[in-house]
């Protein structure tokens, strides 16, 4: 009769992440969930932490980059030149041709768009600048424990040598030898 084995409890409890609040695994160095990073690094923190502004140069440019802001901008900008060149009668022509309050509108939107995208960039770039050290302090950590594992590994290998040269000879394992 065979009896099922029972997964072991976890030796440390998960990690929670301090942005999307998601309980990872304890070897975890992301989050499963948001990509943040968990642990003890030193920029854990201030990647949580943004300024009202950074969050609305993100939406501003997340709204920019999209379809819909091309298809809202020429609908708009095709009612603006029907209803000032006498399209629709039923309104009142307010900028006529060569259409210098639109012109107007435009530049002032596109001064704020650039300022906005931008920052957004700058954000991006902050943030891909910390995404690296991460990975290097991530990847040194990794080379630590790697060598930290080779050395203990030919540690062991030096004392069963040591052990198997204590023992007689007659009790020493014999190599299997295939003969063809």
């Amino acid at each position: 009769m065979n009896i099922p084995l029972l997964p072991s409890p976890p030796l440390t409890p998960p990690l929670l992440c301090p942005a999307c609040h998601t309980e990872n695994d304890a070897s975890a160095v992301f989050c499963y969930q948001c990509h943040k990073a968990l642990g003890p690094f030193r920029f854990v923190q201030e990647e949580v932490l943004t300024s009202q502004y950074e969050r609305l140069a993100e939406r501003v440019a997340g709204f920019v980059g999209r379809p819909g802001f091309f298809v809202v901008h020429v609908t708009l900008i095709g009612f603006w030149v029907a209803v000032n060149i006498g399209v629709f009668v039923l309104m009142h022509q307010f900028d006529s041709y060569p259409f210098e309050l639109l012109s107007f509108i435009l530049s002032v939107e596109a001064l704020f768009i650039t300022g906005f995208l931008l920052f957004a960039q700058n954000r991006e770039q902050a943030k891909a600048k910390k995404e690296a050290e991460l990975e290097y302090e991530v990847n040194v950590r990794a080379f630590r424990e790697i060598q930290a594992t080779r050395t203990l590994l030919e540690q062991l290998g030096e004392r069963l040598d040591r052990l198997e040269s204590r023992l007689p000879s007659s009790t020493t394992p014999q190599k299997e030898s295939s003969h063809e």
